[in-house]
């Protein structure tokens, strides 16, 4: 009587600790809601798991990442998207490279005068004014993916900084324009270099 006491006792230890069979097969000790911290959730690669015995439910999950690198299969998901949101950032770098370092340069000579100012907006406007619309697509590319959040950050500065070409080319219009111009590419090598930590 008194090993069948301890064998019972044991048998319940048993399950409260383990809280499963030890095999897939070995079923019968069941599954309780109460032993959801030895489940793994499900992934791209298997369903939800018991850690203890390894019997499966349920269907495929999702990848860990929506864009960038699976943890889980180790493939880049969204490669495209990111492609061409990287490639159109890296195209507007050098693309309005020259247009800034010109506005830069003139606003840091002090010989420079108000009519410099102005020619060298009118060199440079329709280069700015050109990218617009690639500024905007990379906007709406990295629409609401958790892993372009601080790209997408970089690039809505960007376009709020965005120069619009002074209508009166006044002294304060003229410094407001190089001023936006060249935060707004500043802000755009900043998206650029963050796609560096999309892995």
């Amino acid at each position: 009587m008194k090993k069948l006491i301890i064998t019972g006792i044991l048998l319940c230890m048993t399950i409260a600790v383990v809280g499963c069979g030890n095999t897939a097969d070995d079923l019968q000790l069941g599954h309780s809601e109460h032993d959801m911290q030895l489940w793994y959730n499900a992934n791209c690669q298997a369903p939800r798991t018991c850690g203890i015995c390894g019997y499966t439910e349920g269907e495929l999950g999702d990848h860990s990442v929506k864009v960038g690198t699976c943890i889980h299969c180790n493939e880049f998901q969204n490669k495209d998207l990111f492609d061409e949101i990287k490639t159109d950032l890296t195209e507007l770098t050098n693309n309005l490279k020259a247009a800034n370092d010109l506005l830069q340069e003139k606003a840091n000579d002090p010989a420079s005068t108000e009519i410099v100012y102005a020619a060298a907006i009118e060199t440079v406007a329709p280069d700015f004014d050109k990218e617009k619309a690639k500024l905007e697509n990379i906007l709406v590319l990295c629409g609401e993916y958790e892993e372009l959040a601080d790209i997408k950050r970089d690039v809505e500065t960007a376009v709020t900084y965005f120069p619009v070409k002074p209508s009166e080319m006044t002294s304060q219009e003229n410094k407001t324009y190089i001023t936006n111009a060249n935060m707004c590419y500043m802000y755009i090598m900043e998206a650029l270099i963050k796609t560096q930590f999309v892995s």
